[in-house]
């Protein structure tokens, strides 16, 4: 985006019939038209404050068009345990935003991705207090049964939340799951919550 000058301000001041000492709201104007690639200030007259509003709106949107458009958050609603010793796979418990359609509540451990593609995944365990032990989170990778992730000792005083995000390409149909593992000697479980972000996981489409 070009940066603007003293006679862009003053004509978008002209433009939506502001003083041109109104620097900050001709200078936002100016941005949207310099944004839009407009050239000729003069067809456009003089816009109204809702006119300014929409052309703000549809230069945003089209910004946005070659971001990342779509996002599924999923998550456990309620406590989930795992036996010591044992890799278990985690299920989740429901999507309260899934715009990529990745997740099935009949098939609860799989994030299956629709087309192929680049996509983040990020996932946050959120554990029980004991610090005997290591925690391990790690994803499966798509194209191949083997999984990638990280570990962290047990934790003595508070609960322990480990955060793990890794970025796959991926084909049509494939899928990754998320598998945690714990050595406390009893069984130790994550916390889950509807309202708190204790156990979770995000998906964004990348490319």
């Amino acid at each position: 985006m070009p940066w603007l000058t003293g006679d862009d301000v003053t004509l978008a001041a002209k433009t939506i019939n502001l003083p041109i000492d109104d620097w900050f709201y001709a200078a936002f104007i100016g941005s949207l038209f310099n944004l839009a690639n407009i050239e000729n200030w003069d067809e456009y007259g003089t816009i109204t404050p809702d006119q300014a509003a929409e052309l703000f709106y549809n230069v945003i949107a089209s910004i946005g068009e070659g971001g990342t458009s779509l996002f599924t958050k999923i998550r456990r609603t309620s406590a989930w345990s795992f036996s010591t010793g044992v890799a278990q796979t985690l299920s989740w418990s429901d999507a309260p935003i899934d715009e990529i359609g990745c997740w099935d509540a009949g098939d609860p451990t799989k994030i299956t991705f629709p087309e192929d593609g680049w996509y983040r995944v990020t996932a946050n365990l959120t554990w029980a207090v004991n610090a005997t032990g290591t925690r391990t989170v790690t994803f499966r990778q798509p194209a191949a049964p083997f999984y990638v992730g990280g570990a962290h000792p047990g934790w003595l005083s508070y609960a322990g939340a480990i955060p793990l995000s890794q970025v796959f390409y991926a084909e049509a149909g494939q899928y990754t799951d998320l598998k945690g593992t714990q050595n406390s000697g009893g069984t130790l479980g994550v916390s889950g919550s509807s309202t708190l972000d204790y156990t979770f996981c995000t998906v964004e489409k990348l490319a």
